[in-house]
């Protein structure tokens, strides 16, 4: 997950990656991305990972459960 003002210019690089894109508009300009889906905590770590390894340094794990953010306690928890 990241946020960016604007467009996102590295998409074919993000898709190769993450297969997976969402984005939800936020409002002044800026859109948050999401990549990649799985349940495990474990499995969300390495995308993160590879993610920050490929210069999405801002990306953080986000984890929903019935279209609700989770907290971080509760992303380790599952």
């Amino acid at each position: 997950l990241f946020a960016l003002r604007g467009e996102l210019k590295d998409y074919d690089k993000f898709m190769k990656l993450f297969k997976v894109l969402t984005a939800e508009e936020l409002g002044n300009a800026i859109t948050r991305y999401y990549g990649a889906k799985t349940s495990s905590y474990t499995e969300a770590k390495k995308y993160h990972q590879l993610a920050v390894s490929n210069g999405f340094k801002d990306s953080i794990i986000a984890g929903f459960k019935n279209g609700k953010r989770m907290t971080a306690d509760e992303m380790r928890a599952q």
